[in-house]
């Protein structure tokens, strides 16, 4: 035979009658058996091929806080080199397995079951390594079980798998704070204190700093904790904090920062926009029907409420989103007020404004004037019944009843506005003068316009 050994003969040549074991060198190439019949000298040669096992590694970054030393374990998977399942699956038979960072070592396997990932079936394996703290990059390779003794036979036919191992200071997090709403945390009484903790990481000392504001940590601007991951925050004031776990295992390697903002006492409303301008911008009024859409912006609120505090609440609608945003509208004509209250637990803040609706009735022009056989009435907009009037009527200098008369509504209806305007004929009036009256029932200050005019 080649590339292997009879385990009789520990050689390359054997005799035997019915059957032999082999035992194939620990490397990859194909090897062959020939195999000749004494009594005939009929000879037969068998090929043996070598396979590749195909890893699937479940972490090939694998991040351990610097804290923890001793016996770390994680999780290698093996998986046929095809879906069939025909070729010979790999096992992990020792160290041999690997090729670790400076310092670490190889303890221990468990094998834990079998999966199926991506319709490929696998075997996992549970890893124990002996850690150090220094980071670096392994490799793995699975040994064939087609050998009866893969322990002797060492790492045969698989491709290396490298992976990451890192040591980290962890990540970190607040496990026990005051109350917080939105991103702040809670003070109501200016010069008290808080405690904050956060998540505890074995091996890491914990760094506290105020970033801005008038907050001490301990009675300092600058904390370190060695022992536990706690601190007491005294607020006079709003503020930012900042927690960094260093960890000096490895190198005072530090986590990423988090961070801790303190608002003291009732909300603050920052910002009131009225249909997307400042309050600053709004000129106070409105036109019936059009509406206002209200959106605040506060800190530190838990609860928000709108409210009409003056005009007829009856006639209008004010809808409360409850998040510091409202929508208000009203079809009558009057002066309302409306009023934001945001709280916490610490106490409440108000806000408001005034709004005066206006029918806001379109423009309009008459002409000729003087006339003769037809009077036009022409509005800047028709796209809206309620910037129209209601009807128009033209009265003789001495009536009280109208000789003609035009309803705007209608026409609106009926979407018979030529162009953007409305005719009266006048050539069967005598000439004199007359008076054109303009109806706008929904204005409440001057329900009429009269404009005098002459036919001649």
């Amino acid at each position: 035979m080649t590339n292997g050994v009879f385990t009789a003969t520990n050689s390359d040549t054997h005799t035997a009658i019915g059957s032999a074991t082999v035992k194939w060198n620990n490397n990859i190439q194909n090897g062959t058996i020939k195999v000749t019949d004494e009594s005939s000298g009929n000879s037969q040669t068998f090929t043996l091929n070598t396979q590749t096992i195909t890893e699937a590694y479940s972490a090939n970054n694998i991040s351990i806080p610097c804290g923890v030393t001793g016996y770390v374990t994680f999780e290698v998977r093996i998986r046929r080199a095809d879906n069939s399942g025909s070729l010979p699956q790999g096992v992990i038979v020792g160290s041999k397995n690997f090729t670790l960072p400076s310092g670490w070592s190889y303890v221990s396997n468990t094998y834990t079951g079998d999966g199926t990932e991506f319709g490929v079936d696998y075997q996992k394996y549970q890893v124990t390594l002996n850690a150090s703290a220094a980071s670096g990059i392994g490799y793995f390779r699975s040994a064939l079980s087609c050998s009866s003794d893969p322990n002797s036979t060492g790492i045969l036919g698989s491709t290396s798998v490298p992976f990451n191992i890192n040591r980290t200071a962890g990540s970190l997090s607040f496990s026990s704070t005051p109350q917080q709403i939105g991103p702040y945390y809670l003070n109501c009484t200016s010069g008290s204190s808080q405690l904050f903790t956060a998540s505890s990481i074995p091996g890491n000392t914990y760094i506290w700093t105020v970033v801005s504001g008038n907050l001490l940590i301990e009675g300092q601007t600058s904390y370190t904790s060695f022992v536990g991951a706690s601190a007491n925050v005294t607020a006079y004031g709003d503020g930012t904090f900042k927690v960094v776990g260093q960890a000096s295992g490895c190198g005072n390697v530090q986590t990423d920062p988090i961070y801790g903002s303190i608002h003291v006492g009732p909300p603050v409303i920052t910002n009131l926009t009225i249909n997307s301008q400042p309050q600053s911008s709004f000129s106070g009024g409105m036109c019936t029907g059009q509406g206002l859409y209200i959106e605040s912006s506060s800190i530190a609120a838990s609860s928000f409420s709108w409210a009409i505090t003056s005009g007829n609440a009856g006639n209008a609608y004010l809808t409360d989103y409850t998040n510091g945003n409202a929508s208000f509208n009203t079809y009558n004509a009057d002066c309302y007020g409306l009023n934001l209250t945001v709280s916490n637990s610490c106490g409440m803040t108000q806000t408001g404004f005034s709004v005066c609706a206006d029918n806001c009735f379109s423009a309009y022009r008459i002409y000729p004037n003087p006339a003769s056989d037809v009077i036009s009435i022409e509005f800047d907009e028709t796209n809206e019944a309620e910037q129209l009037p209601d009807k128009i009527e033209l009265f003789s200098e001495e009536s009280t009843r109208p000789l003609k008369s035009v309803n705007i509504q209608e026409i609106y209806q009926q979407k018979s506005f030529k162009g953007r305007s409305v005719e009266i004929q006048v050539k069967e009036l005598s000439r004199g003068t007359y008076y054109l009256h303009v109806n706008n029932s929904r204005r409440k200050k001057k329900e009429v316009d009269s404009i005098r005019i002459i036919l001649q």
